[in-house]
């Protein structure tokens, strides 16, 4: 009989999948963990008081611890670094938060910290003044008859 059968097989190749959706799972944690550290920050508060005061607008978040602890003996701790590289963390905080450039320093071994600085975008002001008209399937004809006749 062999030390590895089939089922203990199919266990070990699902550990694959069980692996991608723990990761996929703490890279959602820390993009609501970093969030709520800028959020925190008060950044339209904070950016607004260094422009006033003629100062670079920067928040500085440091000290975040750069694993995610697990107390389970079979799973790694998590990676913060790598995570932030896989799921592309930084691009979609800097969407979620808007008008700000993110910078990630770390470590090797212990601590991230992330540097947000505010970036004004202009928007085209020929953009703005365009709206969406509704639009009809009625005719020029059709239309003109139910503007005489509307009165």
């Amino acid at each position: 009989m062999p030390l590895i059968g089939t089922k203990d097989c199919k266990h070990i190749m699902g550990s694959i999948n069980r692996g991608n959706e723990y990761r996929t799972l703490c890279a959602d944690q820390l993009f609501d963990e970093l969030s709520d550290y800028i959020e925190t920050a008060g950044p339209v508060k904070t950016f607004a008081k260094a422009f006033f005061n003629r100062k670079p607008p920067v928040i500085h978040i440091p000290n975040i611890p750069r694993y995610i602890s697990t107390n389970d003996a079979d799973v790694d701790d998590v990676d913060k670094v790598k995570l932030m590289t896989e799921y592309d963390i930084i691009q979609r905080l800097e969407t979620h938060i808007g008008h700000v450039k993110i910078t990630c320093e770390h470590s090797v071994y212990s601590h991230i910290s992330l540097k947000v600085s505010f970036v004004p975008k202009v928007n085209n002001p020929e953009e703005e003044q365009y709206a969406d008209l509704p639009t009809t399937d009625e005719t020029d004809e059709e239309r003109s008859l139910r503007k005489e006749t509307s009165w």
